[in-house]
């Protein structure tokens, strides 16, 4: 009985051309293990070997590259709620990732939920990758990338208890003077609800060197509640509450940043240039380029005592 010939997505394609020619098997082996004939796999391997400088130009240095997609149903059969992620950079060239079901950046640790948190993914859910690539430009500087991320699903029937929400607090129309020694960029936002915080994620580039929140409350109080007095961007991270913090409504964060665009900084890629920000969040961007936002989680009010017992993991 000749075998039902069936419409592979692009991703499924590029999944196992990618295998063959990373030497995970022979084609015998592979068309085995992916359930595809032979001679397919083949076909692919040279689209891909022919199509690769597309990603990777000769003169490119960065590039984004955007991905639509969805949750297979054979790798999911039912709506679940994820309880950890974490996205694994398939190549050096991999400057970040961002994407409907979790992110990375330098340093970036797994994204685990707290308890009685989760995110939802449905089969059939649609899936927006942007891969951000930067690399060494000229000829044979071409690479191959494989990014993926592994999720670790809560049990069957469970509900999250509680929502996480987010919002990003950030500036994008700076401009920093070429040699500039201690530039101070600022962005604000005023919490119309009252909120319990549960994290925050703040991201400079390689002239970044500080940053600071404050919180101005509304009887009158103001508290510096992120500091970051040497900011470094090969190690971000998530800085997480043991217990939530209480913000009422009304709050005003007011986020400084402070950038060294000077010959003193040794990680400043020019000193002579001036920087301008990304115009709009998810712009293309690359390492020697400049930006200044921080992540910020929260949820709903709750009681002291419960926000205290569910402190603990990352909860983006």
């Amino acid at each position: 009985m000749r075998r039902k010939r069936r419409n592979r997505e692009p991703g499924f394609k590029a999944k196992v051309a990618l295998a063959a020619l990373s030497g995970e098997g022979t084609l015998a082996e592979l068309a085995e293990r992916f359930d595809v004939h032979p001679n397919p796999v083949k076909q692919w391997m040279q689209q891909l070997s022919e199509q690769a400088s597309d990603v990777f130009g000769a003169g490119e240095e960065s590039k984004k590259l955007d991905f639509k997609g969805e949750v297979s149903k054979d790798l999911l059969d039912e709506p679940r709620y994820i309880r950890a992620m974490e996205v694994k950079p398939g190549s050096v060239a991999v400057h970040h990732v961002v994407s409907t079901l979790g992110g990375l950046t330098p340093g970036m640790e797994p994204n685990v939920y707290r308890e009685g948190f989760g995110q939802k993914i449905t089969p059939g859910q649609p899936v927006h990758w942007e891969m951000h690539y930067n690399k060494e430009a000229g000829p044979g500087t071409g690479l191959y990338d494989q990014t993926s991320i592994g999720m670790l699903l809560h049990p069957r029937g469970w509900k999250p208890k509680y929502r996480t929400k987010a919002t990003v607090l950030g500036n994008y129309t700076f401009k920093i003077p070429a040699g500039a020694k201690h530039y101070e960029i600022n962005a604000e936002y005023t919490f119309k609800q009252d909120a319990e915080l549960m994290s925050y994620f703040p991201h400079m580039h390689l002239r970044g060197t500080e940053m600071k929140m404050t919180a101005y409350y509304p009887d009158g109080d103001e508290e510096v509640i992120m500091h970051i007095p040497k900011y470094d961007f090969n190690w971000q991270t998530v800085y997480k509450y043991k217990d939530f913090r209480f913000i009422p409504a009304g709050t005003r964060l007011e986020l400084s940043g402070w950038f060294d665009n000077s010959a003193d900084n040794p990680f400043n890629p020019d000193p002579t240039v001036e920087v301008e920000g990304p115009k709009f969040l998810g712009a293309p961007m690359r390492t020697e380029d400049e930006m200044m936002y921080t992540l910020i989680t929260y949820t709903d009010p709750m009681p002291k005592d419960v926000a205290h017992a569910i402190g603990g993991s990352d909860d983006n």
